[in-house]
């Protein structure tokens, strides 16, 4: 589990932030809950496939697309076997966007970011056949080299954002076809009191549930248990902190690891580096 996350954090973009894929087949995969330190737009083609995102479930059809920010915790559930050339196919368009890219392209008049807001939404023909030539073109635009390359290349990936932007005002968001109140009140408790005790044993005790019943319903709904998906929630905040050039030794504490230790055990299982490997990797990109 933790070597095809590594796989996922080593990926590096371009200079111009930008990368986009096309992609068919996957099934089987070991791909666990995992996050990105970039923005990822998804579009589903074909396949059957339900993805967990942060306690909901989402079975996908051709046209939903989902747009996830850093630090998103997901998951995707292949419910059919890959054929080849058959209808469960499993294909899709990905595009990824480092922070300095959407920062660049989000303006006062253009609220470019506003979609991440919305992780799933099912765009009708006439948009998704849009998106899918812009998806085409940046495709097409990966092999170009010399002047203004890059530049072609970021300007159809604000295309494609802008293009979504206008889809969110008209078409209908996914309704999540599992989720649970409780798990949802649980997850937003985890995001407000993160530094803070988060035993199984204390998290039954808050919501006068059941720590059984609890740890069921959050393996369902989340794909994890809540220890390894607090785990995951307060390395990200690491992340963030440790790309901001904090000293490793004294933000262990703010991420709500008990010693340094641990904290420093538990980064390198995540990420295969200790924590200062994985500031000067992503300092050299």
């Amino acid at each position: 589990m933790a070597e095809r996350h590594r796989e996922l954090s080593a990926e590096k973009l371009p200079k111009e932030g930008v990368a986009v894929f096309h992609l068919t087949g996957g099934y089987g995969k070991d791909i666990s809950l995992h996050h990105h330190d970039y923005y990822e737009i998804y579009l589903f083609l074909t396949g059957k496939i339900t993805y967990l995102i942060e306690g909901k479930q989402y079975e996908l059809q051709a046209g939903d697309c989902m747009m996830l920010a850093p630090g998103i915790l997901h998951e995707p559930v292949f419910t059919g076997q890959l054929k080849k050339g058959s209808q469960n196919q499993y294909e899709r368009y990905i595009l990824r966007m480092d922070k300095q890219f959407l920062d660049a392209v989000d303006t006062s008049s253009l609220k470019l970011k506003d979609i991440f807001e919305h992780e799933t939404v099912r765009l009708q023909e006439g948009n998704l056949k849009l998106l899918r030539q812009l998806f085409t073109l940046l495709l097409q635009y990966e092999s170009l080299t010399g002047f203004g390359a890059g530049e072609m290349k970021a300007g159809c990936a604000r295309q494609i954002l802008i293009l979504l932007c206008r889809g969110i005002q008209r078409e209908s968001f996914l309704d999540c076809t599992a989720s649970n109140p409780l798990i949802d009140r649980v997850l937003q408790y985890i995001a407000a009191h993160l530094t803070q005790d988060l035993s199984e044993e204390r998290l039954a005790e808050i919501f006068f549930v059941n720590k059984f019943y609890l740890l069921r319903e959050f393996k369902k709904h989340t794909g994890t248990t809540p220890y390894h998906y607090i785990m995951k929630k307060r390395l990200i905040l690491a992340e963030e902190l440790i790309l901001q050039g904090r000293q490793v030794k004294d933000l262990y504490s703010e991420c709500g690891f008990s010693d340094y230790s641990n904290f420093f055990r538990c980064f390198k299982k995540e990420y295969g580096q200790t924590p200062r490997q994985f500031y000067e990797t992503k300092r050299s990109r």
